[in-house]
């Protein structure tokens, strides 16, 4: 009898941080394997100081066959391309290192593909609790913290979403020229919003969301700083590369940024924000001006 089984690849990115994909594959062993599919994890070793080693990982997720790729030099979005482009699954589920899976991850995500026409669903990401106390909106988001409250959003964030192949081939997969990123910049934000200039908005998984868990050094005022300096500079890039009628969209998110910028940290203490970092601050968000006047320019010269 022909096998028609259905495949699923699950992705995942990983440095230097072995303890906590442990955490994540003993999680993703506890995921409930949909009917008439077949899933496997590939994952990529990005150049880690302290090689992972196949055997170990295995062990810790015996239902799942585990692929593991290394690189010797860093480059999460060209690596990921590449196994992509090698796997010969039907869907890509696309996981973070450092989250914590619900057991219906892939139950929730392969009922939506087969009760609709959606080739993309943004998974939910929910920061854990011992770390949100007392952030303001601009660490949760530095966080990767993504609950959306609407049914459809207009991009996804890396840490979790899930599409099909036939569309990431489409797309070309990840842009190379960027980074990991937040909801706000990042290769995943630019993927979503290639697709929603194809299909259209993209809907959100039903299932339960990730909990993540980050390396909480990324809370400090420094970290914070260039989180947004980064960006800004990306949302530039993305405003470039996307078609026109994307700009507007992009340019209402650079705003965002500057808003959360200027005002995040009204809502602690002032102590030990000395006048140097508010000069800093002041500085940055010239600078954004500065850019948005530059992309305005150039986008209305690139229409001409």
């Amino acid at each position: 009898m022909h096998n028609c089984k259905k495949r699923i690849s699950i992705l995942i990115s990983s440095k230097d941080r072995k303890e906590k994909l442990k955490r994540l594959l003993e999680t993703l062993n506890t995921c409930a394997i949909p009917g008439n599919t077949e899933a496997n994890i590939s994952i990529v070793d990005n150049a880690s100081d302290d090689p992972y080693c196949k055997v170990e990982l295995q062990a810790l997720v015996p239902n799942l066959h585990i692929k593991l790729i290394r690189t010797d030099r860093p480059g999460r979005s060209k690596i990921l391309n590449a196994v992509a482009a090698a796997e010969t699954s039907d869907y890509f589920v696309f996981l973070d290192d450092d989250v914590e899976v619900p057991s219906d991850l892939l139950l929730s995500y392969m009922a939506m593909f087969g009760s609709s026409q959606h080739k993309l669903i943004a998974g939910r990401v929910f920061l854990s609790e011992d770390i949100r106390t007392g952030l303001t909106d601009i660490g949760l988001t530095s966080l990767a913290n993504f609950m959306p409250k609407t049914k459809f959003v207009g991009s996804v964030i890396g840490a979790n979403f899930a599409c099909t192949r036939d569309v990431f081939d489409e797309i070309g997969g990840f842009d190379v020229a960027l980074g990991p990123g937040t909801q706000l910049f990042g290769d995943d934000t630019l993927f979503g919003y290639e697709y929603v200039n194809r299909y259209g908005l993209i809907p959100v998984s039903t299932g339960q969301p990730v909990i993540h868990l980050p390396d909480v050094s990324r809370i400090t005022i420094d970290c914070q700083i260039k989180f947004i300096e980064t960006s800004c500079l990306t949302e530039a890039y993305i405003c470039r590369k996307l078609a026109m009628s994307n700009y507007r969209i992009t340019l209402i998110n650079l705003w965002k940024v500057a808003i959360l910028y200027l005002f995040s940290f009204t809502l602690k203490p002032l102590v030990g924000i000395n006048k140097q970092v508010e000069r800093y601050y002041l500085r940055c968000y010239k600078s954004m001006r500065l850019k948005l006047a530059f992309l305005s320019f150039s986008s209305t010269v690139e229409s001409k």
